[in-house]
């Protein structure tokens, strides 16, 4: 299940300015990038930094891109997906039409992981292949690294798990060649959670160990979250139930600090589960009633995304069909006054 999974979200933190652009401005808008990915604000206060980078980038299309792939990550980060895909198709449109293909294939990556975090598999196998292309083309072995990841946990959803792991692997494989110790853990982490899926949680466990660690070493807290619940399963999968419910309370915690909503009720349905193996009825009950209302609101987000979409799809067809009427009425036109002359 993609809840259980790792899924790399590129959190611009520091980015490369170009020169030219007043320094000042600069200064201040790598200030908010860094201020809009703080775990310790509100996710409204970090939305607010990252549209106030955007306004002040408006002269600059490289940094604008840069802008909107950062705000689309904090919406993608908080399960907000309507803004999310927003924002970053916002900056491949952007990034397509001035030739920046670092940009571009980034926030097709992005897009993906959009995707796949709402289980839609072929949609977000589409937008891997974009940003595959782009990605070989410019010779970026850290997006490569991140695409074998999610087309790993697209595997994984299919029960692959042996091919799932060729991807994590050779993930693996190429952070550690380039040093990026984001990546390393989130292809431990995912590793760990196909030995969790394929019953064997000892495995699992050594993975997930050594996955926080490294979380906890950079300070990365919503990876932290993410251990913290599949060490609570690896627990509950070995029927240490009140041990696995120790770990879900910890990820709960970090997870409603930074307003990490899917992580949230990922846990309060852990949380359910746990209690219903231990014959707490009443406890269980009110983890699934919390499970289930917070989950409804992400899910009426994601319906707006398809009704969007569908909208969009119709208005194109219709704008297609006035054309094609238009063009005919106009060729009409020109064989009328061409049989009066």
């Amino acid at each position: 299940m993609i809840n259980k999974l790792k899924i790399i979200v590129v959190i611009i933190c520091s980015i490369i300015l170009n020169v030219g652009y007043g320094q000042a401005i600069e200064e201040d808008v790598e200030e908010l990038f860094e201020k809009s990915n703080n775990n310790e604000l509100p996710l409204a206060q970090k939305i607010k930094l990252a549209e106030q980078a955007i306004k002040i980038s408006k002269n600059d299309t490289s940094l604008l891109i840069e802008a909107y792939a950062n705000l689309g990550s904090i919406n993608l980060i908080h399960g907000l997906y309507k803004g999310a895909f927003k924002h970053f198709n916002t900056a491949i449109k952007m990034a397509a039409k001035t030739g920046n293909k670092a940009a571009e294939a980034n926030n097709y990556f992005l897009s993906g992981n959009a995707y796949l975090h709402l289980d839609n598999s072929k949609e977000a196998l589409i937008a891997y292949q974009n940003a595959s292309e782009i990605a070989q083309e410019i010779k970026d072995s850290l997006l490569i690294a991140k695409i074998y990841i999610s087309k790993g946990i697209i595997y994984a959803q299919n029960k692959e798990f042996k091919k799932s792991s060729i991807f994590f692997n050779k993930s693996y494989q190429l952070f550690e060649k380039i040093a990026f110790k984001y990546g390393v853990s989130y292809a431990l982490l995912n590793l760990g959670n196909n030995y969790l899926e394929m019953k064997k949680p000892d495995t699992a466990l050594i993975y997930f160990e050594k996955t926080l660690l490294l979380d906890q070493e950079y300070e990365n807290e919503k990876g932290v979250a993410l251990v913290y619940i599949n060490i609570g399963l690896v627990h509950k999968q070995k029927k240490n139930y009140e041990l696995a419910l120790s770990y879900f309370d910890k990820s709960l915690a970090i997870a409603k600090k930074n307003e990490f909503n899917r992580t949230i009720y990922d846990n309060y349905k852990d949380i359910s589960d746990t209690y219903l193996l231990l014959k707490d009825y009443k406890k269980a009950l009110v983890f699934y009633e919390k499970y289930t209302i917070l989950k409804d609101s992400i899910v009426d987000s994601e319906t707006e995304i398809v009704i969007a979409e569908l909208q969009t799809t119709y208005d194109f067809e219709k704008k297609e069909k006035q054309i094609l009427i238009a063009n005919t009425q106009i060729k009409h036109l020109k064989i009328t006054e061409e049989l009066r002359v």
